[in-house]
């Protein structure tokens, strides 16, 4: 079962991103906006989910990391970063899309126009078509 990135591992990313350290960044961000992006796919105190999807759950932590802006700055490129840090446990929810389309998908999480919806449609169709070259690469050609 997957489960939030914790604020410690929030900040290596950004830390990453920015080629800093973490204590360069952590006073930088803030802990309430990225603690409430990061937990905000897997429901509250009272709700148990019972079938996580991680693929979903790291689109919309996403989505929300970009929409609550914890960052001054890069906060879709973190956002993004996060959403494939949520995913290495899982090898068959990975995805490779062209960077101008991530770039166009963020963007529009960003200036509204792209819905959470689309945004984790997108993440699927992306996912399947990853999934779908690591088969013909590994098993040959699909019928």
């Amino acid at each position: 079962m997957s489960g939030p990135l914790t604020f410690s591992r929030f900040v290596l990313v950004v830390a990453e991103a920015r080629d800093a350290s973490a204590d360069e960044v952590e006073p930088t961000i803030s802990r309430s906006k990225a603690l409430t992006a990061l937990i905000a796919p897997f429901g509250g105190p009272d709700e148990f989910v019972l079938y996580p999807d991680p693929l979903e759950q790291a689109a919309l932590c996403c989505v929300a990391l970009i929409r609550h802006r914890p960052l001054a700055h890069d906060n879709k490129r973190v956002a993004y970063r996060c959403m494939l840090e949520m995913l290495v446990p899982y090898p068959r929810a990975q995805f490779d899309a062209a960077s101008k389309k991530i770039a166009e998908m963020l963007d529009g999480v960003a200036d509204g126009t792209t819905g959470e919806e689309k945004f984790v449609d997108w993440v699927y169709a992306e996912a399947g078509d990853a999934a779908s070259l690591r088969y013909q690469r590994q098993w040959g050609a699909m019928a």
